[in-house]
């Protein structure tokens, strides 16, 4: 018990320096973004989550544009005000009771063209939006190809071309994952921090999603995915590429996660979406509860995983250094890898 009460003061100890350096709100980082508008896709998950309430508690921005589908019988407004009573939120609730007047919900699936955004509503964030966060993704391992290239391969073509539309456009953030290229041949190999040639053209895949069936497709994405261990990393290979080629001419990086798991610090420790209570921390989960007693693994094997406030934190910095050196910036587009360990 003893151990326990040490470690929450040295917790709560580390959570008032944060909070006294955010506070300060000098930092290069909290200038960069000051004022600005930003506009996410994947805002109502796990990370969207943290990046919302971290660029509103710490920096002032002007507005926050977050593309929600309406679903469920419920309005884009009612979705917003479900995701703002998540106790991810209560901190700065106590610190800002207003925050969310900032927070604007957005109309829109990134599976259809242009985003699913009306022709108003594309035009507004081209004209105000300076940054923009493409998390959204779909991100279950045995999700069909179609669906699979239309959400993430697709979708970020759109998601980079309204970036290309954006005129005061100084970042573009495209959030990936660090398994891209986690391919059989790779097994014991270096990966270097690039964006590797594709498995194939994007834009040929795209046009196979969108002219072919789901069972045609699933009938040749065993020779399509060869390599690849599902069909989500294997899009998000694509996706970079579309980044590489598409966004070549704008101010955009890509930022590569591990596995995320629950926050270590910010805003409140341990805290993780109930919608992403698998992998590592599902595994933790099942053990406290009793559930999991036995597990077979190797145990060479190492697992890359990540805080998810530390993932949030990166992707801030990562926009503000990207648009930092928007005037000098390099021939392709600067690749992040967040994992715990390298060797």
């Amino acid at each position: 018990m003893d151990n326990l009460k040490n470690l929450k003061q040295s917790m709560q100890a580390q959570q008032e320096k944060l909070k006294e350096f955010v506070t300060h709100g000098d930092s290069a980082i909290q200038k960069f973004y000051e004022n600005s508008s930003v506009f996410i896709t994947g805002g109502t998950g796990f990370i969207g989550k943290l990046l919302i309430e971290k660029l509103s508690r710490a920096c002032s921005l002007n507005k926050i544009y977050v593309l929600i589908r309406s679903k469920k019988n419920k309005s884009i407004k009612q979705r917003i005000l479900e995701l703002m009573d998540d106790p991810v939120f209560d901190v700065i609730k106590s610190e800002q009771p207003n925050f969310g007047s900032k927070i604007i919900p957005i109309e829109g699936d990134i599976t259809e063209y242009r985003l699913g955004l009306s022709k108003a509503d594309w035009n507004t964030i081209s004209d105000e939006v300076d940054t923009i966060f493409h998390m959204a993704a779909n991100i279950r391992f045995d999700v069909e190809l179609k669906e699979a290239l239309l959400c993430n391969v697709r979708g970020t073509r759109e998601a980079v071309q309204l970036g290309k539309d954006c005129k005061k456009l100084r970042a573009f953030v495209y959030v990936s994952t660090a398994y891209t290229y986690a391919t059989e041949d790779r097994v014991g190999c270096l990966v270097s921090e690039d964006i590797q040639t594709p498995p194939m053209e994007s834009e040929l895949l795209v046009n196979m999603a969108e002219t072919m069936s789901s069972e045609t497709l699933d009938k040749i994405a065993p020779v399509l995915v060869n390599g690849w261990p599902n069909t989500y990393t294997y899009t998000k290979a694509v996706a970079e590429e579309v980044v590489r080629s598409l966004g070549n001419d704008l101010p955009i990086c890509v930022v590569r996660p591990g596995i995320v798991i629950a926050t270590y610090m910010e805003p409140i420790a341990g805290w993780i979406d109930e919608s992403n209570v698998y992998g590592p921390t599902g595994l933790l989960l099942g053990s406290g509860l009793g559930l999991v007693k036995v597990l077979c693994a190797n145990r060479k094997n190492k697992v890359n995983i990540v805080p998810g406030d530390l993932v949030t934190n990166a992707i801030i910095a990562a926009g503000w250094e990207t648009g930092s050196q928007r005037e000098t910036k390099p021939l392709k587009p600067e690749v992040y890898t967040l994992i715990s360990q390298t060797n």
